[in-house]
C-alpha cells in the first residue's frame, strides 16, 4: 500500500480540516475510560490527530502508519504540541509500521488497539485481514479492547459518488482535488483515483495522483472476522454517535471488541 505519500501527506490536514477530531476523541475517551484503558496502540494513525489528543488526555500512546511521510507530519505536530505545552514530553511515540506486519518491538501489553477512519479497509483480501486481526489480538492484554471504524457496505453501494471535486485556498496556492471512484462489488472494494492540482499564486502549477483501494464491509461480516480472530464484539455503533441503529445511510460503523 502506497497511500498518502509526499504531497498527499503534506496536504492531509488541509483535506480533513473539517473532521470533528475533538468530538471523536471525546467519545473515544468516554469509551476507553469505561474499559479502564491506560495505554493505546493506534494503527494507521495518519498525521496523529487522534493520537495527540488522546495523549493530551493522559493516555500513553504508540501510533503507527505505513507511510513515512505521514509519520513525518505527525512528529512535526508532536514537536509543536510539546513546545507549546499542549502535550507532556514522551506521552506519545510515532513509528513507521505496516499494520499487516507489526514489528515485535512494539510489544504485546496494550490495554487497547485503535484502527480508525476506515483504515482497516486498506486490507482488501481476506488472508491479510485475518492475519492482521490475529496480530492485533496478540498485541492486547487479556480483556483488552480493540476499536475499529469501517466503511459500511450498504451506504457505499447506495450513495457513493463516481466523481467529487473539492477546492481549498492556502496562503501559497489554490488546491483542487479530484476523486474518481469505481466499485468492484464482487471484491467489495472502492477504487479511488485522486488527482491534486496545486495552482500557486506566482503562476506555477503542479499535479499529483494516487490510487487508493479500500474495502467496505457489512456488519455481520466484520463481526465474523473479529470473532474468528478470538474477539467478542461488545458494541456496534453508528459512527461516534453512540447510537446502535445501523441502516443504509450509515457510512461509518464503530465496532468495539474484547480479547477473550
Amino acid at each position: 500500500m502506497n497511500a498518502y505519500q509526499s504531497v498527499f501527506a503534506e496536504l492531509y490536514d488541509l483535506f480533513y480540516q473539517q473532521k470533528p477530531y475533538e468530538a471523536e476523541v471525546d467519545f473515544l475517551h468516554q469509551k476507553l475510560s469505561s474499559y479502564g484503558v491506560k495505554n493505546i496502540l493506534e494503527l494507521a494513525c495518519g498525521t496523529g490527530s487522534h493520537a495527540l489528543r488522546l495523549a493530551a488526555l493522559g493516555y500513553s500512546v504508540v501510533a503507527t502508519d505505513a507511510s513515512a511521510d505521514m509519520i513525518l507530519q505527525a512528529r512535526t505536530k508532536q514537536q509543536q504540541w510539546e513546545q507549546s505545552g499542549k502535550l507532556p514530553l514522551g506521552r506519545v511515540s510515532f513509528l513507521q509500521a505496516d499494520m499487516a506486519n507489526l514489528p515485535e518491538q512494539i510489544g504485546n501489553n496494550f490495554d487497547s488497539v485503535l484502527c480508525l477512519f476506515d483504515s482497516l479497509g486498506y486490507l482488501v483480501d481476506n488472508a491479510t485481514l485475518r492475519k492482521t486481526l490475529q496480530n492485533i489480538y496478540s498485541k492486547l492484554k487479556e480483556n483488552g479492547i480493540f476499536i475499529v471504524e469501517y466503511w459500511h457496505g450498504a451506504a457505499m453501494a447506495r450513495h457513493y459518488q463516481p466523481v467529487r471535486i473539492r477546492r481549498w485556498q492556502t496562503p501559497e496556492a489554490q488546491v483542487v482535488r479530484f476523486s474518481e471512484t469505481t466499485i468492484d462489488y464482487l471484491q467489495q472494494v472502492a477504487q479511488v483515483y485522486f488527482t491534486i492540482h496545486q495552482i500557486f499564486h506566482d503562476g506555477r502549477a503542479c499535479v499529483y495522483s494516487e490510487m487508493h483501494r479500500n474495502r467496505f464491509f457489512l456488519v455481520q461480516e466484520m463481526n465474523a472476522f473479529l470473532e474468528n480472530a478470538g474477539f467478542q464484539v461488545v458494541e456496534t455503533l453508528r459512527g461516534y454517535s453512540g447510537e446502535t441503529s445501523i441502516d443504509a445511510d450509515t457510512w461509518h460503523v464503530l465496532a468495539i471488541a474484547r480479547k477473550v
